[in-house]
């Protein structure tokens, strides 16, 4: 099975989310524009808004502590223990170890939208300069944690295939282009 963890870098601008034939997991605001199986928002102003807004299920710690190593799935108006241990910090990595802990061998687990190569830079993120993310001309986030939180997630599941949908080199795990992506797993319209 294929699964897609979509982040919200500029990378994954050339791409029609709803296109996508695949099982596909969005990070906090993606719900505004398009449509995803699942949702994850590990902070608390997307978990909230989701929680009141959307229509799938979204997994997050429900009260947003750091000492709560449980994720939950909010679903139908309720929250409910999930049986996939939290790991992570930030909502890329968490969406991809829920995945991970229901991914069968030789699933193929895709990363769209998560832009490693902008160190240094300036915010690289799809919504930036809207309501929603509207520090456009600062510093992007520390991309250390992502990767070393993802770093851990595929040595705990070398069963699966992971593959980052960019079109920038990256040692890590497999890659893939974004016109290689389109082809593959997207519906021609």
């Amino acid at each position: 099975m294929d699964y897609v963890i979509i982040g919200n870098g500029e990378s994954r601008a050339p791409i029609n989310v709803d296109d996508i034939k695949a099982f596909k997991i969005g990070c906090n605001g993606i719900y505004l524009h398009n449509k995803v199986n699942m949702l994850c928002a590990m902070d608390k102003f997307w978990r909230d808004k989701i929680e009141k807004e959307a229509d799938v299920p979204l997994i997050s710690r429900k009260f947003n502590n750091v000492f709560q190593r449980n994720l939950q799935i909010h679903y139908g108006g309720i929250w409910q223990e999930c049986s996939c241990a939290y790991r992570g910090y930030v909502s890329g990595t968490t969406a991809m170890d829920y995945i991970c802990d229901k991914a069968k061998k030789g699933d193929n687990i895709y990363l769209l939208g998560f832009d490693f190569d902008y160190t240094g830079e300036t915010v690289n993120h799809i919504y930036k300069d809207t309501q929603y993310h509207p520090r456009s001309n600062k510093p992007a986030q520390n991309e250390n944690i992502f990767l070393n939180e993802a770093k851990q997630i595929f040595k705990r599941y070398p069963r699966l295939n992971f593959i980052w949908v960019n079109d920038n080199g990256w040692d890590l795990t497999q890659t893939m282009s974004v016109e290689e992506f389109k082809e593959k797993l997207c519906s021609k319209n």
